[in-house]
């Protein structure tokens, strides 16, 4: 059984935020996903965000329905849901909210240097310690972002090649990180389509500069991932000296030579 004190705790995470703005907070010790649970409920009539947050999930998923691994109090795993200015580009959004993401990360954890892999991917060490979606609701005209952080995770040896934890045993307060998200997008999402989120994501991003095979369909795009589009879309130069733009919706893996991961 998980120590107490290191348990995810509403009341707790109300008394760290540091910003105002009401947040309707339900905790659950297990559900499917947090995203597929935020979809099922209501919208909160008196206030403009839901957080979604369990223990462990038993079907957590991120981009294509990617299985996310979610043991018990070993992660965040955590669903916003809330409106956003429309039209709403997932691409923009999904980098504006790893900017987010990775300014808490590292708030939190100062001695560990996080980064992003384009699209959605937050790396730690060249492995994978957490991952971003965001989806739609168009009938309900909002969006949910679902974040999902590998804190002291322990992983299977088919996956330590590819993923790791920001800290070792039960050490830290989740419920710190947690407060400190919500907080972040309370202060960012009203400016998501800030082109200074946009140049911060570059500065982050590890996949630029770099040799990438990137699967769109049954094909792939080869060549040097050198910027992206103000949508966040991905500008790859192929060997012919062409720009292939690939918007984040469309790859369905992106492949770099450098470092253990390869996403």
């Amino acid at each position: 059984m998980q120590p107490k004190g290191n348990q995810l705790a509403v009341d707790r995470i109300r008394t760290l935020r540091q910003t105002t703005c009401p947040i309707a907070i339900q905790l659950r010790s297990t559900v499917d996903s947090t995203n597929a649970w935020a979809k099922r409920v209501p919208a909160a009539s008196d206030s403009p965000m839901q957080a979604f947050l369990a223990e462990q999930q038993t079907a957590g998923y991120g981009k294509r329905q990617r299985a996310f691994f979610s043991p018990a109090f070993q992660g965040v795993y955590l669903t916003v849901r809330t409106a956003v200015t429309a039209p709403v580009n997932p691409g923009r959004l999904t980098t504006a909210v790893g900017v987010m993401v990775v300014r808490c990360l590292a708030a939190t954890y100062p001695k560990q240097t996080f980064q992003l892999k384009w699209v959605n991917d937050i790396l730690l060490h060249q492995r994978k310690c957490g991952g971003i979606l965001v989806e739609n609701l168009l009938d309900r005209q909002e969006v949910l972002i679902g974040i999902g952080v590998n804190v002291t995770t322990r992983f299977s040896t088919e996956l330590t090649n590819k993923a790791t934890s920001i800290v070792q045993g039960n050490r830290g307060d989740r419920n710190v990180l947690v407060a400190g998200l919500l907080d972040e997008l309370v202060m960012g999402l009203p400016h998501y389509q800030d082109a200074q989120f946009l140049a911060a994501y570059q500065q982050l991003c590890t996949t630029l500069g770099q040799a990438v095979r990137v699967q769109v369909g049954p094909d792939w795009v080869q060549g040097v991932a050198v910027t992206l589009t103000d949508q966040g879309a991905l500008v790859i130069q192929l060997a012919s000296g062409e720009r292939r733009i690939v918007a984040s919706s469309e790859a369905i893996k992106v492949m770099t030579p450098v470092g253990d991961y390869r996403g």
